[in-house]
């Protein structure tokens, strides 16, 4: 990540990792002066949709980034727009593509306590996967033993680190992406060895990643 930011949220405190596009409007000025960089397609309407808001409000509230650049090209010409952070959520004119801010933060909150009942490993690595369009997210804890039968226990024993078959391949590809970054042969062999684990009652749905493993 190219810095690492403090994220306040609630009672809760987290260190995140960030690669969010920032300018400054000068070489001397305060923090609260940064505004966050985003480019709209090209073609496409020069105002940001709903859902463009709403990833950068949340990037900005975890970042403690008060405005927001949108760039637009529109018949070979470019045009910005600024807007502050806390206006996001609305959008003169239209209540339709409104979004609650208060309930994005109480759902942070719920979502941080779970985490922080769940994530018992001092130093572990876990996954939190949602579906596209699920209501529903599954954590994953990637640090446990590379032993099937003690796999099995661990998801026998607890039903948030349970893989079901259709979440088997997204998480056996995170641990092939972890395990060409990692340190040591140690830490390679046994993301590799999760992996295997994960895609072997699939082999035949997905050869192709199960050979890569």
């Amino acid at each position: 990540f190219g810095r690492a930011v403090e994220w306040r949220c609630g009672p809760y405190k987290m260190l995140l990792g960030c690669d969010l596009v920032v300018f400054r409007s000068d070489e001397k000025c305060e923090t609260s002066d940064f505004a966050s960089f985003k480019m709209l397609p090209p073609g496409e309407a020069p105002d940001p949709t709903r859902e463009d808001r709403l990833d950068v409000y949340l990037e900005n509230l975890m970042c403690d980034i008060t405005k927001a650049v949108w760039g637009s090209h529109q018949q070979g010409q470019t045009t910005w727009r600024v807007f502050n952070t806390a206006d996001l959520p609305r959008q003169a004119g239209s209540q339709d593509v409104e979004f609650d801010a208060n309930m994005l933060r109480d759902q942070g909150q719920r979502l941080l306590h779970f985490l922080r009942q769940q994530c018992h490993s001092e130093g572990g690595t876990y996954w939190l996967f949602r579906d596209q369009n699920s209501s529903c997210a599954e954590l994953f804890d990637l640090s446990g033993s590379t032993d099937p039968a003690a796999d099995q226990a661990n998801c026998e024993s607890s039903g948030a680190f349970g893989a079901s078959p259709s979440l088997a391949p997204p998480l056996a590809t995170l641990c092939l992406h972890m395990a060409k970054g990692a340190e040591t042969t140690s830490d390679q062999r046994q993301l590799l060895q999760k992996a295997v684990h994960l895609l072997q009652p699939l082999q035949e749905e997905n050869a192709a990643l199960y050979a890569m493993a």
